[in-house]
């Protein structure tokens, strides 16, 4: 039955393929870039560039257990593996 019927395999196939491609698009956010304590310190907090810093358990590592999400006034956002969160904490309020 041409007209009618019900859809074929290959039209539901098609559509959930346009599906996931435009969640994809829609979802995509460019990796955050790595920074070194001495740079984020110098070219970033020492400048008022910083917006917010969030930091969080790292569960990918078992040596180094914290992580700080940084994002810049610009919407730029980067990432540290934290040693120590009070250290990090420390070297904060020093300033």
């Amino acid at each position: 039955m041409p007209n009618g019927g019900p859809p074929r395999p290959e039209a539901w196939a098609a559509v959930l393929a346009s599906a996931l491609g435009f969640w994809v698009v829609m979802n995509y956010r460019p990796p955050k870039k790595e920074l070194v304590m001495m740079d984020f310190m110098n070219n970033y907090l020492m400048q008022n560039k910083v917006k917010e810093i969030k930091i969080s358990k790292d569960r990918n590592s078992e040596v180094f257990n914290h992580r700080a999400d940084i994002e810049l006034n610009d919407g730029d956002q980067y990432y540290m593996i934290l040693g120590n969160q009070e250290s990090f904490l420390a070297k904060l309020d020093h300033i």
